[in-house]
């Protein structure tokens, strides 16, 4: 059965004709209605909205927890292949620190219609540090649906690093609830479009605590006739004071058919506090370019690593070494095969 999903919407609408407010996406699937969530996951809210909840209804559920002032230092890995659908549950309780690495990676050169589906719900309680990294290098004619929530107790902090390589479109979503005092999001995504890739997204902080602190990057890096389209918003609540929040996105332009659309807002509900955003986009320094080729290194070549060098940053985030070198690997393969064109 096909159904129409109204996913990544906008908190606020800016022009209707902007097509920008949000997205309905039509996909295949059996589920009617999302079953009940127990409570605290039902509380949560995420990026892509209420109504893609459907899709994970009766679908595979798992919890990854640690428990009170536990240490978890090594990352715990999830993979995903194929058409899995998946709503995760990520637990980190009082003084525990959490390591999860999400890897979406399939083997598939075709499109047999059904996406890759992918829920989290991440609540940090009380001084509790989670930190979560995706890593995704699907084949080009799939699917990804990505939408994640977090909610951040007292004292609490939620890192999420996404590298965004593979398929062919991508819809991601994300929502954080900053409701404790002092509690802190940290999110830096990259993305890599060629060839006819699109990639919807929409990333939202929202302050409620006191003196809570959001930080938001992307670099974007499009070619051919790739496009995006990301939203990223910061929300100031009323209540937050002392808050801070940080949103800036970055679009290296590689070709003369790239789409980029940006949506950088900042809602304010609340005087005593600090928010900056912004989105910068445009092309190769030619100043680098030449110092590269003026050292024997091909043009074309020098503009991929140029390119690379964005993705690698994000990267360099993950703490997982498996996880960093999956992603250098599908990098240095697409890098080889550029240079056999």
């Amino acid at each position: 059965m096909n159904r129409k999903f109204v996913v990544n919407p906008l908190p606020s609408k800016t022009w209707n004709w902007l097509n920008m407010n949000r997205t309905v996406l039509s996909l295949d699937t059996d589920n009617e209605n999302d079953i009940h969530e127990k409570s605290p996951w039902g509380g949560i809210k995420t990026g892509m909205g209420e109504e893609i909840a459907g899709l994970f209804s009766g679908c595979t559920e798992r919890l990854i927890e640690a428990k009170p002032n536990e240490n978890i230092g090594e990352t715990k890995i999830i993979r995903m292949n194929g058409s899995d659908t998946l709503r995760l549950y990520i637990h980190g309780r009082k003084n525990s620190l959490l390591r999860v690495g999400i890897i979406m990676n399939d083997d598939n050169i075709g499109d047999n219609g059904t996406p890759l589906s992918l829920q989290v719900k991440i609540l940090a309680e009380d001084s509790a540090r989670v930190d979560i990294s995706v890593l995704q290098t699907l084949s080009p004619n799939t699917v990804c649906i990505c939408d994640i929530g977090a909610v951040c107790e007292e004292n609490s902090t939620v890192t999420l690093t996404k590298a965004e390589l593979g398929c062919g479109k991508l819809y991601s979503g994300i929502r954080t609830n900053l409701l404790g005092d002092n509690s802190s999001f940290d999110c830096a995504v990259g993305y890599w479009g060629d060839g006819s890739r699109i990639a919807d997204m929409n990333y939202i902080a929202e302050h409620r605590g006191k003196a809570t602190e959001s930080k938001m990057t992307a670099d974007n890096v499009l070619m051919e006739n790739s496009q995006k389209l990301f939203r990223g918003t910061i929300d100031f609540k009323q209540g937050c004071n002392g808050s801070r929040g940080y949103e800036n996105e970055s679009v290296l332009m590689l070709g003369e058919n790239v789409i980029s659309r940006s949506v950088p807002l900042i809602l304010c509900g609340e005087e005593n506090v600090d928010g900056n955003h912004g989105s910068t986009m445009g092309e190769i320094d030619e100043k680098g370019l030449f110092y590269l080729t003026s050292r024997g290194i091909p043009r074309e070549a020098a503009i991929f690593m140029i390119a690379r060098s964005r993705i690698d940053n994000v990267l360099s985030r993950i703490e997982s070494e498996d996880i960093r070198n999956l992603g250098k690997l599908f990098l240095d393969k697409l890098q080889s095969a550029e240079r056999s064109v």
